[in-house]
């Protein structure tokens, strides 16, 4: 914790109001809690409703229906569907970036393991705007994070270790945390590589930035908002998931005791059926669209939310939060405690160091 106090309606600040769980955990670890103090609303919606720039790419169907046949087949290993997946994407020029990510909190640095991560164009400068998860691989991921004893040496501790394993659960693995921190971290990756450009030569080759510019050293051409995407494999579906998330809310998880108004995070997805031919060639045909879709890295991002304006400090939360709401969808109002500030929601909290 910051040896200064942290300004009100902080994210360190709102830890505080929290102290009585156990909110510093990694993002592998994060449950609704997290979810509603980030001001985070998972919709589906349906691939029409998304508006595009651009007319949904001609995908070879032949190929395609090839690749969802490989991720229907229930004898498949895990590593042959991402095989699969992968192709898919390079086939249509969104190549494979790496295999995991950063998510940053202030100073500290946590990896997000993915199923692969990719950038929207073979440019090697390009950033990486789309992540891939298997959804029954990030559940075991999640519960190897909790470490158990062996049954025999320590039952109580074991017994005690899969409550928690269970209770790390989703209600909604299709509105997972985990992937609410994935987009995180994908908008950080570009809001790092955005900031290493806007550097001079001699303080780039120094190494990688600790911490983004400040808004004074950033351009009037600086990306203020930064669109990023997921895929989701889970039974016989893909999901497609879009995110629009401000550099205002970067700075609340970069700079975690100041405070920074900004808007929640709001995270639309929609099913791509890989048993349905014809639904299967239209959406998938959307979301490659929506991936290549993304404007120049420096170029403010016109679908970006306005900033909201700054406004007085408000009276300080009570000590002992209210209930929370019982869903993160986008028909449940947040709760009053996750909305500390009345000008812009908070922000989930950190990793554990």
């Amino acid at each position: 914790m910051p040896s200064q106090s942290p300004e009100p309606f902080s994210i360190n600040s709102i830890l505080r109001q929290w102290n009585r769980e156990r909110l510093y955990v990694e993002p592998i670890q994060w449950v609704q809690r997290h979810l509603q103090c980030l001001d985070c609303h998972f919709a589906q919606v349906k691939p029409a409703d998304r508006q595009q720039r651009r007319r949904p790419v001609e995908l070879s169907t032949k190929e395609l229906f090839r690749r969802a046949n490989a991720l229907l087949r229930k004898s498949s290993e895990p590593s042959f569907k991402n095989a699969s997946v992968e192709s898919l994407l390079r086939e249509h020029n969104i190549p494979r970036y790496s295999s995991g990510l950063a998510f940053r909190f202030g100073r500290k640095v946590v990896r997000l393991a993915t199923d692969g991560v990719f950038a929207s164009s073979l440019s090697s400068q390009t950033a990486p705007t789309l992540a891939y998860l298997d959804l029954s691989t990030l559940e075991l991921r999640r519960e190897k994070s909790v470490q158990l004893p062996n049954l025999s040496d320590n039952p109580p501790v074991y017994r005690l270790g899969r409550v928690r394993q269970r209770r790390l659960r989703p209600a909604n693995d299709l509105e997972d945390p985990y992937i609410a921190a994935v987009l995180i971290g994908l908008a950080q990756e570009q809001r790092q590589q955005q900031d290493t450009a806007a550097r001079p030569k001699e303080e780039a080759e120094a190494g990688p930035l600790k911490l983004p510019l400040p808004a004074t050293q950033r351009t009037e051409e600086a990306a203020t908002c930064f669109k990023v995407h997921l895929l989701a494999f889970r039974g016989d579906r893909l999901y497609f998931y879009t995110a629009l998330i401000s550099a205002s809310f970067l700075d609340r998880l970069y700079q975690p005791s100041r405070y920074f108004p900004s808007n929640g995070l709001h995270i639309s997805y929609y099913p791509i059926p890989l048993t349905r031919k014809n639904h299967l060639i239209r959406a998938m045909g959307r979301a490659i669209s929506s991936v290549h879709d993304v404007n120049h890295p420096t170029t403010p991002n016109p679908q970006c939310p306005p900033k909201p304006p700054s406004s007085p400090a408000p009276t300080p939360a009570p000590s002992t939060p209210p209930a929370p709401p019982t869903s993160s969808s986008t028909t449940t109002t947040p709760s009053p405690p996750c909305t500390i500030s009345p000008p812009s929601p908070t922000t989930p909290p950190p990793h554990q160091a």
